[in-house]
């Protein structure tokens, strides 16, 4: 099983980065996951509003992105 995991850009949404502008469907949900069935969809969900342009923030982002990608890895 592959893993794709979805990151929403700075101060966007989770659900709402995702979702069709017309019809409201997700597309991680509702299209991707029915092709592939080898593969599974994973959405990041953090806080991704900035209040201070810090790079120190933005790097432990990254790391809380990657300890929860660790943890997924290891209930396989």
């Amino acid at each position: 099983v592959g893993n794709i995991p979805a990151v929403t850009g700075l101060a966007g949404h989770t659900w709402g980065s995702w979702r069709g502008i017309k019809t409201g469907q997700k597309w991680l949900r509702d299209f991707f996951q029915k092709n592939p069935p080898s593969f599974r969809t994973m959405i990041y969900d953090y806080n991704s509003h900035l209040d201070v342009r810090n790079i120190e923030i933005l790097m432990d982002y990254g790391r809380g992105f990657l300890e929860e990608i660790r943890k997924v890895r290891r209930t396989d």
